[in-house]
């Protein structure tokens, strides 16, 4: 009797040790947040003292709500063949830059996951949040130390599309609606 108790103990052991990883592995992800640019994303923009257009860049037609107060910036040769596509500028030095290029090296991404385990290489320091931004599966990411944000997506051709917005901390907000603003011109 008391070997049946240990055999059946022992099976429900292996059991849950086999079941309880595969439940794990089936467990979907957190949902990613949904944001989306529509009249009232427009009009806390505005709330919130804020003018400015969208503009078109890049391959994929993505664009951009440039504010304003940012004018267009001269780009070198070097950030060209980078894949910088335009910088606009400040008068107190904040910068919003984007870019349209291949991973370095011979990196090839396939997915959003591969594209935000690279960053997590490239910044281990870095805060990670995935959202999808106007049907958009972005990856944003904040580096503290460098007071940058930076929301970037994978193209179809595999490129990465990305917004870097220096100068974050007095920016938030703003680099908020940048962010919330990211869209395929259709």
């Amino acid at each position: 009797m008391l070997k049946k108790i240990v055999t059946t103990l022992l099976v429900l052991c292996l059991t849950a040790a086999v079941l309880v990883p595969a439940v794990a592995e089936t467990a979907e992800a957190p949902e990613k947040k949904v944001i989306n640019w529509d009249a009232e994303r427009q009009q806390q923009f505005a709330d919130a003292g804020y003018a400015g257009e969208f503009k078109t860049f890049g391959s994929s037609n993505i664009s951009v709500m440039i504010p304003n107060d940012f004018l267009p910036g001269t780009l070198t040769e070097e950030s060209i063949a980078s894949g910088t596509l335009a910088a606009f500028l400040k008068l107190d030095g904040t910068m919003i830059a984007i870019a349209q290029s291949k991973p370095t090296g011979d990196v090839t991404v396939h997915n959003m996951d591969e594209v935000e385990e690279m960053a997590r290489k490239a910044n281990p320091n870095g805060n990670f949040q995935r959202a999808v931004v106007n049907g958009l599966d972005v990856l944003v990411y904040i580096i503290p130390e460098k007071d940058v944000s930076t929301v970037m997506t994978l193209l179809d051709n595999g490129e990465m599309f990305t917004v870097t917005c220096t100068r974050l901390s007095e920016n938030k907000d703003l680099y908020s609606f940048v962010a919330a603003s990211l869209q395929i011109k259709k």
